[in-house]
């Protein structure tokens, strides 16, 4: 512990004990700063800077606005860690970070303090009740976001769908909407606005629509954070969950190929960026499907390759290899791949490459040209060929941050990083959940990449995010219906507010709102069918089979004693058969003319 960390720390005892009534700090009496004190998050600066005062200067590593468990510290926050004199955090796994960044910088790392700890006789975490706890203090003390919610532009062509997909006990048709269940619901917590009630979904990754409906149309405020601990990563259609953001595919016939990464705007996205590369004799999107869990198991490995700026990148295994790519100190860096007897890649990163495309692509053959994937996932479908070049077509560019339109060109559109919309193209977007970029597709291509299709204009609701912010919502203005004449009988009723929420990682959620106002996640309609898959066959028999499988106790038991199947003949056993089947296999299995098969027939 160096001599300006003891003398920081020792300061903030006394402070403890003047806290106390120990010591008696005069007003008037002029302070000199000691030091710089690095804390981890918004809490821990606020008791440090409540006890230090003018004492320290106290310095935030993680910002306000992002979950403190999804935080990764960049290479500037490591440099500014270093520089401080000494460092708080919360401790107990909240920041699963520190430890190994306190453990990067080694000797020059500073003295760190851990500012919570368990109780005593206590050994596991309360995440329950701690996510209570943040939720109280945000809607108590903010800091607060406004946001007016967004108008449902299909609610007149809605008005005469009267299907009502809800159970009786439903208070309220949702124009024909399903909603998410809450697992639990907390009223009136300790610590929390009165009246406040808080619900704790599961939600999966991606884009979500919210609904709320409130008698009076008043303004509200909500809270939304992701409950501490059980980080999991589940396997969303292969996409990593983390491990990677981008794939792509590639057909290659030179030798020799370069990757580069470039700044932008006068810096590098990231210093560093994990690769793994697969050899392919197939390059298409199935060739990515087949990587994916063995790209995900080596990029977090221990076993990637360092390639600093200049370097090759050479021996790529049959079964895939990891680089590590660094960059140097110029505004552009470039790696040399040795693609001898390759004609085909498979890449996985952890970035999209486009985040370092500044005036040139990502991937070139030995005679400069363009190399440009056969398939991706995680960036826009679209191929980055010219970069600017492209001949200006009527459409409107699609700002993928704050999710407004504005007028551009296609080049001015996609070199800011946004999405470019041709006109009359407007039927929907698919919303990329590892990127969280929208970008063109089809439906059906949206859904196989495991991403978001976004009918209408649901894409242009506002955008919230379960962070440290609390959500100062209002409702739209409401339409003036008077002149459509009669009397809907309908004087009290108050159209809904819709909103998007990015859930960035799988997990339990808690929402905290008033209880006067409903609020509700919507969800697609649940599939007739909860598996499809497409067979290439050769014999003329085959056979299903189902087994009765061990439970709990032991005892041996069909998972259902019945099940229906809808079997489609194809010639062309693919991925997209089985989309374009899917429509009527649903309305198949849902049918009155399901044939009987007992076991044993035929």
């Amino acid at each position: 512990m160096n001599t300006r960390s003891n003398v920081i720390l020792a300061i903030l005892m006394m402070l403890f004990s003047s806290m106390a009534g120990c010591l008696d700090r005069s007003e008037d009496e002029e302070t000199e700063a000691l030091g710089n004190a690095m804390v981890s998050t918004y809490h821990v600066g606020q008791l440090v800077s409540a006890i230090g005062g003018d004492t320290i200067n106290v310095d935030l590593m993680s910002p306000s606005n992002v979950p403190v468990h999804d935080y990764e510290p960049s290479a500037a926050d490591i440099v500014r860690m270093q520089e401080s004199d000494i460092f708080f955090y919360h401790g107990l796994n909240l920041e699963p970070w520190v430890d190994t960044a306190l453990a990067s910088l080694g000797d020059n790392a500073p003295t760190s303090i851990q500012t919570h700890a368990m109780p005593i006789g206590e050994s596991a975490l309360d995440y329950e009740s701690m996510l209570i706890s943040d939720l109280c203090d945000l809607l108590t003390n903010g800091p607060f976001e406004s946001t007016t919610l967004g108008h449902d532009e299909h609610e007149d062509e809605d008005s005469n769908d009267t299907e009502d997909n809800h159970t009786e006990e439903d208070e309220h048709d949702h124009e024909g909407h399903h909603h998410a269940e809450a697992e639990e619901t907390i009223e009136n917590a300790e610590g929390c606005p009165t009246d406040t009630v808080i619900s704790i979904f599961h939600m999966e990754e991606g884009e979500h629509v919210l609904e709320f409906e409130e008698d009076h149309n008043d303004d509200f405020n909500m809270a939304v954070l992701k409950m501490p601990g059980g980080h999991a990563h589940h396997d969303h259609h292969g996409h990593g969950a983390g491990a990677f953001e981008w794939a792509g595919v590639f057909e290659v016939s030179d030798n020799s190929h370069t990757w580069s990464m470039q700044k932008v705007d006068g810096a590098y996205a990231d210093p560093s960026m994990r690769i793994v590369i697969f050899p392919t004799s197939t390059p298409n999107e199935e060739a990515i499907h087949a990587s994916e869990e063995d790209a995900e198991s080596m990029i977090e490995g221990e076993s990637c390759t360092v390639v600093e700026d200049g370097e090759s990148i050479t021996s790529i295994a049959a079964e895939g290899s990891c680089f590590e790519l660094h960059v140097g100190t110029g505004d552009d860096s470039t790696y040399t791949i040795d693609t001898t007897g390759i004609t085909g890649i498979t890449v996985f990163a952890q970035h999209v490459p486009t985040e370092f495309e500044r005036d040139q692509h990502y991937l070139k053959d030995s005679a400069g040209t363009d190399i440009e994937p056969v398939a991706q996932e995680g960036a826009d479908a679209h191929a980055h060929d010219d970069h600017g070049d492209h001949d200006d077509h009527g459409g409107v560019c699609h700002n993928t941050t704050t999710h407004e339109n504005y007028e551009s060109t296609e080049a001015d559109c996609q070199a800011a990083g946004h999405m470019w919309t041709e006109e009359g193209d407007h039927a929907g977007v698919c919303h990329n959940t590892t990127t969280h970029e929208n970008y063109e597709s089809t439906e059906a291509d949206c859904q196989a990449a495991g991403h978001t299709w976004m009918e209408g204009d649901h894409h242009n609701y506002p955008e919230i995010h379960a962070d440290y912010n609390a959500h100062s919502l209002s409702f739209p203005e409401e339409e003036d219906h008077s002149e459509e004449g009669g009397d809907s009988g309908e004087e009290d009723h108050h159209e809904p507010g819709y909103a998007l929420i990015h859930i960035e990682e799988e997990g339990d959620y808690g929402f905290a709102v008033p209880k006067d106002v409903e609020f509700y996640i919507l969800a697609d309609a649940p599939k007739a069918y909860e598996w499809a898959g497409v067979f290439a066959i050769s014999g003329t028999s085959h056979t299903w089979s189902m087994q009765a499988v061990a439970g709990d106790d032991g005892a041996l038991a069909y998972a259902d004693p019945s099940m229906r199947v809808v079997l489609v003949p194809t010639d062309s056993p693919t991925q997209e058969a089985m989309h374009s089947s899917e429509a009527s296999a649903e309305s198949m299995i849902e049918g009155e003319s399901c044939t009987v098969v007992e076991d044993g027939e035929s």
